[in-house]
């Protein structure tokens, strides 16, 4: 049975409450400005907590000072019985002083085992830092350690001093270290790795040295020689993005990663700023093919100098991973051609295991005014390089897929890619031989795709039976009314099709075209999410209606959304008469819909 959460979100109430009979606790008093006061009122209650095993205290933005940081540890270091303890002390000013009177306090749960301290945008610099370390050194017991220090004014002093204090926590067994937008530099990152490599109970590890710090080859190097010692780690997640590590750091990284083989699930982001090429992704490739346990994968490595062989030389080695079932890579602005998408390709075609893959190849992409794919992770654009894969590269990286049988889940975003007609059919004649799709997500936009090649769908959407959620951003080709009414058809025989999202956009489509579509539409049995986008065409107010009468007739939809901007000259009444028609649809429950 699920444990009771006693939950307070004042201190009056609190105040109030029956103290000793509390065993799970969670106070959210955020943003209330309590300050040292009501922090002291704060701690005297934890006092009172002598029976508590888990508290959870959310009290970010709240003027607290160091004073006030003192008194919350006094009260906490009365709970004797405190196993799992959770702080949320986030943009408050407790400095320096503050982390030294907290955690010294936090010391005298000599129970605790498992500890979460979010102390972002604290101004704690290295001396806080390095008073959080001894602190930390003296619960012993802990086994689960989670610390944000992000935006903190910390460098290599600080981060070595976090780095010394882990192999005195010898239960250690996950730990997550955020220390975005700090100024770590190699030594930083290297006194971290030294720590790592004596943590070898470790299963988890998260470390975020993202955003401003300044890590180079050598702090890349470092971690590497860490990780390589900590060979129980099962869940590894990496990110460096916006650092300068390059190929000789990627290489020492690729090392230690090759040492963790029991890892099964490997999050690594190298993206923006670190300069990585050929080589760096040659040894990334043969660090990966030592993971023989690898299940689950996601790789950013947008932003880079990756070129066709460096992408050949990643892909040789996710080819070795058997067990691979989950693949998220982010290729995005990189320098990746025909031949490098047909190697990627053949090396995915051996992942015979491969369940969900979500693959970003995006070529350059200015000034588009669209954003249908979100990134991986947040990142700085550089547009460091532009991917043109072509219609080969696109029909080879279908070939590769239909080897994928198992796949149930697929996004592929390749737009301004130029992969034309011929890349289309290649691309769909080879999703048609993956039988097993239930979700799919295809971002063509932009690819000079003409009126006769959206036939690429027929194969490929009437061979996936158990297709249910299909999301399509074709705009910006040029299908026209001949193109739309091929993928209306093909829509139609998608007999399991539940949620359906289709951009169409600047296609040249005609009321015609948009006739045939709601035909269509009309006759998917299941559909009950339907996002349709069909601006910028020239449809008319003579399409529009079409188009509506022919959706009031899609009785499973629930939820429809209709975006029709400038497709005809906005008149009210025949706004109001396209609404009543949708209103029509017996099962809708909300509908947005802009003919603005």
């Amino acid at each position: 049975m699920k444990k009771k959460i006693d939950q307070f979100y004042s201190l009056e109430d609190l105040l109030n409450s029956r103290l000793s009979q509390h065993i799970d606790i969670l106070i959210n008093v955020s943003f209330n400005k309590i300050g040292d006061n009501g922090a002291q009122s704060l701690g005297f209650c934890l006092g009172q907590c002598t029976n508590l095993s888990t508290l959870t205290l959310q009290t970010s933005h709240n003027l607290i000072s160091m004073q006030g940081a003192q008194e919350l540890g006094f009260g906490i270091a009365k709970c004797i019985n405190l196993s799992n303890l959770k702080i949320n002390l986030h943009k408050n000013p407790i400095g320096t002083q503050g982390i030294s009177n907290l955690v010294s306090c936090l010391a005298k749960c000599k129970q605790l085992s498992t500890l979460t301290l979010q102390l972002d945008q604290n101004s704690i610099n290295d001396d806080g830092a390095s008073s959080l370390a001894s602190g930390l050194a003296q619960c012993v017991n802990l086994s689960i350690l989670t610390l944000d220090l992000c935006n903190n004014q910390i460098s290599a002093q600080g981060a070595s001093s976090l780095g010394s204090v882990l192999p005195q926590l010898t239960n250690l067994s996950s730990l997550t270290l955020y220390l975005y937008n700090n100024v770590i530099d190699d030594g930083g990152a290297s006194g971290l790795g030294f720590g790592l490599a004596q943590c070898t109970k470790l299963s988890t590890l998260t470390l975020d040295l993202s955003g401003k710090n300044l890590i180079g080859a050598k702090g890349a190097s470092g971690l590497g020689q860490g990780l390589a010692q900590c060979y129980n780690l099962s869940i590894l997640k990496l990110q460096l993005n916006n650092n300068s590590i390059l190929d000789n750091g990627t290489s020492s990284l690729s090392y230690g990663i090759a040492n963790c083989t029991n890892l099964q699930t490997l999050t690594l982001d190298l993206s923006c700023s670190n300069q990585i090429s050929e080589q760096g992704q040659l040894d990334l490739g043969i660090g990966l093919a030592k993971c023989a346990n690898l299940s689950n994968l996601v790789l950013n490595l947008s932003n880079n100098l990756i070129d066709d062989k460096g992408v050949s030389g990643l892909g040789s080695g996710l080819a070795q991973c058997a067990n691979l079932s989950t693949l998220q890579l982010n290729l995005n602005q990189n320098s990746i051609g025909e031949q490098g998408a047909s190697d990627l390709g053949f090396s995915l075609g051996k992942c015979v295991n491969l369940s969900t893959l979500i693959l970003d190849l995006i070529g350059s992409d200015l000034g588009s005014g669209f954003n249908l794919s979100p990134n991986l992770f947040s990142q700085k654009q550089n547009f460091s390089g532009k991917n043109l894969i072509g219609s080969n590269g696109a029909s080879n990286l279908g070939s590769g897929l239909a080897k994928c049988t198992k796949l149930s889940n697929l996004t592929l975003n390749l737009h301004n890619n130029k992969i034309q007609n011929e890349g289309a059919f290649g691309l769909g004649f080879g999703l048609a031989q993956c039988p097993n799709l239930s979700t799919l997500t295809l971002n063509l936009h932009k690819n000079s795709i003409g009126p006769y090649e959206p036939q690429f769908f027929n194969s490929e959407l009437s061979q996936c039976q158990n297709l249910q959620d299909l999301k399509i951003y074709l705009y910006y080709n040029s299908l026209g009314d001949e193109g739309v009414k091929i993928l209306g058809y093909c829509l139609s025989k998608c007999t399991n099709l539940s949620v359906l999202s289709l951009h169409l956009q600047a296609n040249s489509i005609s009321a015609q075209g948009a006739l045939r579509l709601g035909q269509s539409l009309s006759l998917c049995p299941k559909l009950s999410n339907l996002d349709l986008n069909l601006s910028s065409n020239l449809i008319m107010e003579e399409g529009v209606s079409y188009l509506c009468l022919n959706l009031s007739q899609c009785n499973s939809v629930l939820i429809l959304i209709l975006s029709l901007n400038d497709v005809y000259s906005y008149d009210q009444e025949a706004d109001q008469s396209f609404r009543k028609l949708i209103l029509k649809m017996k099962s809708l429950v909300k509908s947005i819909i802009d003919c603005s």
